[in-house]
């Protein structure tokens, strides 16, 4: 678990290419199904009405995917996200043990786009207007990856 929460913010860093995404995605998906099966957890108690909605948001994706076949990257981009819900609700005590890996990984994502942005704009960098998201898809991605670095680190 460590490994994959260590590449997760690292691979949400280079979105354009899709294929690592695609592969988390996979690799996600994988990981819950051994911690259900290993665990065994009784869903009637555990089940919650947030579960529920994401499960349908979840269904309600994969349903206009299949529909449609268009958009296959995002389809994986907005599966990835709920599928991080799950594993915040599966692997609750696990993730705990992950402390070192999440803080080194968001060093790395905070410390890799200062270092490109000090290089492409120089130490001028409170004046730059776009900056295109440094490594990231859109400054929306780069926003948040910042704030979760922020959580980590603290």
């Amino acid at each position: 678990m460590s490994i994959f929460l260590f590449l997760k913010q690292i691979t949400d860093m280079f979105y354009q290419y899709k294929l690592w995404d695609t592969l988390m995605v996979v690799w996600v998906i994988l990981l819950l199904a051994y911690q259900v099966a290993l665990v065994r957890p009784d869903v009637r108690k555990s089940f919650s009405f947030t579960d529920a909605v994401v499960l349908g948001l979840a269904g309600l994706l994969s349903i206009n995917f299949l529909r449609f076949h268009s958009g296959y990257q995002m389809y994986f981009k907005v599966l990835s996200a709920f599928l991080m819900y799950f594993v915040g609700r599966i692997y609750y005590d696990r993730i705990k043990e992950c402390g070192g890996a999440l803080v080194a990984a968001a060093y790395i994502v905070v410390y890799a786009n200062l270092i490109d942005r000090i290089y492409r704009f120089g130490f001028s960098l409170t004046k730059v207007e776009n900056a295109g998201g440094d490594f990231y898809f859109q400054d929306t991605d780069m926003a948040f990856a910042m704030i979760l670095a922020l959580v980590f680190i603290t």
